[in-house]
């Protein structure tokens, strides 16, 4: 087991240094992401077709993950390595997060968002599609989608 968590460690490792390396490269004119991308994205995420993302191999689960918590946490902490040592998937994702290091919040959703996008190139037309489904500004949930249909009514 310790030579699979290696090796899962040694993956991850290369996929943040693949994605280090792309980084640097200076993208001329390319706004920062949008919140409303972002919470477009995290609502694909979240109520988006579930077999979507159940081809990802543990590698690339393991850095949608981490780009989401870096973006939402910021950097991973010890105590969050702590939480489930047992879990050999989950500590996967907790050393990919981990390997991010100090990498702004900004960044962590660039990240994530072009990662999802070059798997899914299609997640932003079924958000759009969707948008009914969630408020994007601040209601959210259920509550928000019955109060919208509510008022559309009277």
């Amino acid at each position: 087991e310790g030579e699979k968590n290696k090796g899962a460690q040694l993956i991850t490792t290369n996929m943040v240094e693949k994605n280090r390396e792309r980084r640097d490269i200076p993208i001329k004119g390319k706004p920062p992401i949008k919140d409303q991308e972002w919470r477009k994205a995290m609502f694909f995420l979240s109520k988006g077709p579930s077999s979507t993302l159940q081809f990802l191999d543990d590698n690339t689960k393991a850095m949608l993950f981490a780009y989401k918590s870096q973006a939402i946490d910021g950097p991973c902490t010890p105590l969050h390595l702590s939480m489930c040592p047992s879990d050999h998937s989950f500590m996967a994702m907790q050393q990919a997060w981990l390997a991010l290091g100090d990498m702004p919040k900004e960044q962590a959703r660039e990240e994530f968002i072009n990662l999802l996008t070059s798997l899914l190139p299609d997640w932003r037309d079924w958000s759009d599609k969707n948008a009914d489904l969630a408020c994007f500004d601040g209601d959210g949930g259920e509550v928000g989608r019955i109060m919208k249909r509510f008022h559309s009514k009277g």
